[in-house]
């Protein structure tokens, strides 16, 4: 009977220890902010999720703008976005982190040297229809003259909504480059300032001025991400575990991935003659 005992009580307590030892390994993984797009509000912590910040699975997150999303680094598990489910998107919901965690798909046959061609002969392709992201607050796109005739009476404007109104643009364009720019895009009529990230998405059309007619060629999702806050994202994962052991043209096609992994896509030669511009090589 004692020996049943001091068996059952060995068994219990090293049930104990093993459920011990794995809360402490959930305890112990925390998430990393690397970037922060819109407005993200930590509940258990009452602030805002902010760049550098460390999150733990069990917090509460509220999605409080339009098209928010952050990415983040596991200390375990790599990396991470999180961003509203369908059940939370446009309320004031909370959800655990660990609900909202989207596994970063990466882009395996990824290559830095493979560049694009100067000019763009179809804007479908090169902007996708997904995301599109511009370094800073502009971005020159040189196109096909012979696809896309632009002149005072062919023009490109883009379309979106912003607070129930539609908001029709004219893209500058000189030549046969035009000029995405997020200040003379993203605003209103009466000169307010629109932020890209409470735009859920832009649809592109050719206008004809003669015929007042136009036609649809693509929707998309464009964001800008300011260059300061670039190279910081990029500098916090260069330090990392993820990226210590790399250098040259591997740490370059690794950020690459990254930000196309995590932001979506991009004009890629411009990214990497960034990278080089600001010594990530």
């Amino acid at each position: 009977m004692r020996i049943l005992i001091i068996s059952l009580l060995w068994v219990t307590l090293g049930g104990l220890s093993q459920g011990w030892a794995f809360s402490q390994n959930q305890i112990s993984e925390v998430y990393h902010v690397l970037f922060v797009q819109g407005t993200i509000l930590n509940v258990t912590q009452n602030q805002a999720v902010t760049r550098g910040m460390r999150l733990n699975a069990n917090d509460k997150i509220a999605f409080k703008s339009l098209n928010a999303k952050a990415v983040l680094l596991s200390n375990q598990k790599g990396r991470f976005t999180i961003a509203p489910s369908a059940k939370t998107k446009g309320s004031e919901m909370a959800a655990f982190l660990n609900e909202v965690l989207l596994p970063v798909k990466q882009n395996a046959n990824l290559s830095t040297r493979a560049l694009a061609s100067e000019t763009v002969e179809d804007l479908k392709s090169y902007l996708g229809e997904d995301s599109f992201w511009i370094i800073g607050d502009h971005l020159k796109i040189k196109l096909s003259s012979s696809r896309y005739e632009l002149n005072e009476n062919r023009l490109l404007v883009i379309r979106y909504q912003f607070e129930g109104a539609v908001v029709n643009k004219k893209i500058p364009f000189e030549g046969n480059t035009i000029l995405l720019d997020k200040n003379l895009l993203f605003k209103t009529k009466d000169g307010k300032t629109i932020s890209p990230n409470e735009v859920e998405h832009i649809a592109l059309y050719r206008y004809y001025v003669d015929s007042k007619s136009s036609e649809k060629i693509l929707e998309c999702k464009i964001n800008f991400i300011d260059q300061a806050e670039l190279k910081q994202v990029l500098t916090d994962l260069r330090q990392s575990e993820e990226t210590e052991n790399l250098q040259g043209e591997e740490l370059q096609q690794y950020l690459i991935s990254f930000c196309e992994d995590s932001f979506g896509k991009t004009d890629r030669p411009l990214l990497q003659a960034w990278l080089d511009k600001n010594n990530f090589k």
